[in-house]
């Protein structure tokens, strides 16, 4: 029994793993980034947008936000603790180049493009999920804007945040650079659906392995009852004796200490009695 039990354990934890990894949508108005200088001097736009061919669209930011700067030196900061980190933006013939700095690792890219594009995710990268408080930190290299539409990454716990979250079911290549926009961020049914799934799971093993011991246990106690039945009282009882009728003893061979009369006599006649007495 302690067997399924410890299965029970082992689907559970394995239902909280399932339930701890999962997306998290970090968008630029997020109180957990760090910008300096501070947020209000970073210019903020809004849906919907104009795109360079004249066409307004209603979802050009994600969110319906967006902050950009074109400030040499200015930065935006975040820190989490995951396993994988991703920054989106959108690319327009306004933006200049940038750096992304992850951890001790850093390189320049650029947002620039001659046509608007929103949306694009411009870098990702796999971090150790085992060491705490990843940053990630852009920081403007020219006189040209650097965006930020927002962050994905996954996180190793739960986590409370301010913003949306959102999981994904397929893992996610590592590259560093622009991505077709819009088709990055893959939404899925939730969480709890594969929570519950689990959960469903785990119970019917846990019931399937109870049924297999208790019926085991019965076989084995019919099985142990049956080896040990007492035979009947008429086979217990040992078998009478019998001698051949050579060797009982005939009335002739039978010893005779007195005879009939002599033992009535000496039983009738009474005790002599001396005078002398």
């Amino acid at each position: 029994m302690p067997s399924v039990w410890g299965l029970s354990a082992v689907l559970l934890a394995l239902t909280a793993v399932v339930d701890a990894q999962h997306n998290v949508t970090v968008e630029e108005s997020d109180p957990a980034l760090v910008y300096t200088p501070s947020i209000s001097a970073w210019y903020p736009s809004v849906n919907p947008q104009k795109l360079t061919n004249g066409t307004l669209d209603r979802d050009y930011f994600h969110g319906g936000g967006y902050v950009a700067i074109g400030l040499p030196g200015a930065t935006v900061s975040f820190t989490f603790n995951g396993s994988y980190i991703a920054y989106y933006s959108d690319q327009n013939n306004n933006h200049g180049s940038m750096t992304v700095a992850l951890d001790s690792k850093t390189m320049t890219l650029s947002s620039y493009n001659a046509d608007s594009v929103p949306q694009v995710k411009l870098f990702e990268a796999f971090v150790d999920p085992d060491v705490p408080n990843h940053t990630i930190t852009l920081t403007c290299l020219e006189f040209k804007n650097i965006g930020l539409d927002y962050f994905l990454y996954t996180a190793a716990t739960p986590a409370v945040i301010s913003s949306n979250t959102e999981s994904s079911s397929s893992p996610v290549t590592p590259t560093q650079g622009p991505t077709s926009p819009r088709s990055t961020v893959t939404r899925t049914a939730p969480a709890t659906v594969t929570i519950v799934a689990a959960i469903l799971a785990a119970i019917g093993w846990t019931a399937a392995f109870v049924f297999a011991f208790l019926f085991l246990r019965l076989r084995r106690q019919v099985a142990t009852s049956t080896a040990y039945r007492p035979q009947s009282w008429e086979r217990s009882m040992p078998e009478p004796l019998s001698l051949p009728p050579s060797e009982f003893p005939t009335e002739s061979e039978i010893p005779v200490t007195a005879s009939a009369s002599s033992k009535r006599t000496l039983m009738q006649s009474p005790p002599a009695y001396s005078e002398d007495r």
